[in-house]
């Protein structure tokens, strides 16, 4: 399997990870050839290369008929709204104009549609369409305003349909299969817009990455941008340290600001999983049940499953007073913690719930089916160092097995074992 792993060290916007994809070896032509599937007109890609501070890196803009690149990104009251003017970007935008000389503008359900019908492959568009419906929601929930009303400034739609679609397409030209973050990054200080001054993160940024693992960053100014959050919200499958790999190409995409603290850049890691499994962090989520029926407690682990936890258990313990009682426990991916949270609450009535980050390390896993004389079970495999340590018949094709041939179910355990032995 081949990863990405994004390290947004000053922040991250959509232009900043087309130019880590270009930097990586992505060819802007090839992408922006891909691109034209959209159909949409008067934009072009360009790119070049730039010094942010100590750091060679790509900046890759987004060119609006003949004139500079595009200046604005998603239609937002704190991102330069009426003709304000921008400060503290991270990305391609910082410092423009927006212009307002007409009334034209995209409204989402109509890039949606777009995105719909675009001559892409089917997974870009799924993943560009929940990253844009992952920022109308924000803007929707920020300004109080229904998703359909939620609306794209002409210019800035354009180039952020060409963004974030281009960076995702450009993901997928390098054969990334997963894409993990490092903890997204909350800057300090305050915005200039023609509505006043908003407090840094952005309301939008700071409405997506609610539920994600962050990280202060002391840098005054606006480093994670709207899209640049929604991209990563929607690609990441967890967040933490780069993951066990073997590192193939790195690339650096180049945001328009200098930063007196450090370089202006997000890196990508492009690498190969791997052979002996993969590691990655999850928090444990647990809490004390003492007036809970059992009943409840496996719903709630239902609950906790359904919210995104890859495991959750109970525990018969005793509290004070030697009151037996009930510890539920769940593993989550950093990205579900919110969600999982809201579940124990909901479900139990708990009061609090207790949390801390785990290391995992897992053995590289696979599936080999097994032909028996009750048909083809599927066996799941694990291993570490190229050797296979463990092999574990599926349940579930067991189960259907064993009531089809009428024979117990321990009888088609032991033939699959009895296969893989042999």
């Amino acid at each position: 399997m081949k990863i990405a792993h994004l390290e947004p060290f000053c922040g991250a916007a959509g232009d900043m990870l087309l130019g880590a994809c270009v930097d990586c070896g992505v060819g802007v032509k090839d992408l922006e050839k891909a691109l034209r599937g959209l159909k949409l007109p008067g934009w072009r890609l360009e790119a070049r290369p730039v010094m942010k501070g100590p750091i060679g890196a790509t900046k890759v803009d987004v060119v609006i008929g003949k004139g500079k690149s595009a200046v604005t990104e998603f239609e937002t009251f704190e991102h330069g709204h009426a003709g304000g003017r921008v400060r503290g970007y991270a990305g391609g935008r910082e410092g423009g104009h927006h212009h307002h000389g007409h009334a034209h503008g995209m409204a989402l359900p109509e890039i949606l549609e777009l995105l719909k019908r675009a001559k892409l492959p089917a997974t870009v568009k799924e993943k560009a369409t929940t990253a844009f419906l992952t920022l109308g929601r924000a803007e929707a929930r920020v300004h109080r305003k229904t998703l359909k009303s939620v609306h794209f400034h002409e210019v800035g739609a354009v180039d952020s349909i060409v963004d974030m679609t281009g960076g995702i397409l450009a993901l997928e030209m390098l054969g990334v299969e997963r894409v993990t973050s490092a903890p997204l990054p909350v800057s300090h200080g305050h915005i200039h817009c023609a509505h006043g001054v908003l407090p840094v993160p952005g309301p939008a940024t700071l409405e997506i990455i609610k539920g994600a693992p962050t990280a202060p960053l002391d840098v005054d100014g606006e480093t994670l941008t709207p899209t640049g959050a929604a991209l990563i919200r929607t690609l990441a499958s967890s967040y933490g340290p780069q993951p066990a790999m073997r590192v193939t190409t790195i690339g650096y995409g180049a945001g328009d600001r200098d930063f007196p603290e450090r370089p202006n850049v997000l890196r990508l890691v492009v690498g190969d999983a791997a052979a002996d499994g993969d590691a990655d962090e999850v928090f444990v989520v647990e809490t004390n049940l003492d007036n809970v029926t059992p009943e409840v407690v496996g719903y709630a682990l239902e609950k906790c499953f359904e919210a995104g936890a890859v495991d959750a258990f109970a525990t018969a313990i005793q509290m004070k007073k030697g009151r037996p009682a009930t510890l539920v426990t769940a593993l989550v991916p950093p990205a579900a913690l919110a969600a999982v949270e809201d579940a124990l609450f909901r479900e139990t009535g708990t009061l609090g719930v207790r949390r801390h980050l785990a290391a995992r390390t897992k053995l590289a896993r696979d599936f080999v089916a097994v032909s028996t004389r009750y048909g083809t079970i599927r066996v799941k495999t694990g291993a570490r160092g190229g050797k296979q340590v463990t092999a574990s018949p599926e349940f579930e094709d067991c189960r259907r097995a064993a009531e089809k041939a009428g024979v117990p179910l321990r009888t088609v355990m032991a033939e699959v074992v009895r296969r893989l032995m042999g």
